[in-house]
Parts: structure tokens; sequence; C-alpha cells
């Protein structure tokens, strides 16, 4: 960074598109499937209690190919 640049605040991102719904915070994303609900939220919303969602350190592991939610469960609950 030059000048007076500063770094962005960590912050939490999310997401759905085509009902991969999710979120990413810092070098973790969770993401699960939902039954896509075309922009209607309250129905989308009424599917996350039942929803699965995998983790994943991208940092490791940019393909997604490793599934940390029992590893990491204090990560993975604190991003649901």
């Amino acid at each position: 960074m030059s000048g007076g640049e500063k770094p962005l605040p960590e912050r939490t991102i999310f997401f759905e598109l085509t009902g991969k719904i999710g979120c990413r915070k810092g070098k973790y994303k969770m993401a699960g499937q939902v039954e896509s609900s075309r922009g209607r939220w309250e129905d989308t919303i009424a599917q996350l209690p039942a929803t699965e969602f995998e983790l994943y350190d991208l940092s490791k592991d940019i393909g997604e190919t490793n599934d940390l939610r029992t590893a990491l469960p204090e990560i993975h609950d604190g991003l649901r």
C-alpha cells in the first residue's frame, strides 16, 4: 500500500445465487444449498435451520474440497 491507503476492515459477506447460499469471513467460506426462492427472502430464510452448511479455509483450499465443519465446529457455528 502506498500513501494514506488503509486496509479494508474484516467483514462478513453473504451471498445467494440460484440456491447456493452462504457467507465469507476472512479466509473461511461457509456454503449450503437451498431451494431457489427467486428473490423471496422470507422463503430462503425459512429454509436455513434445516440447511447443512459446509466450511472451507480458502487460504489452503481454493477448490473447496476439504469440508472443515467437524474439524472446526467453533468457526462453523460462529458463522452459522
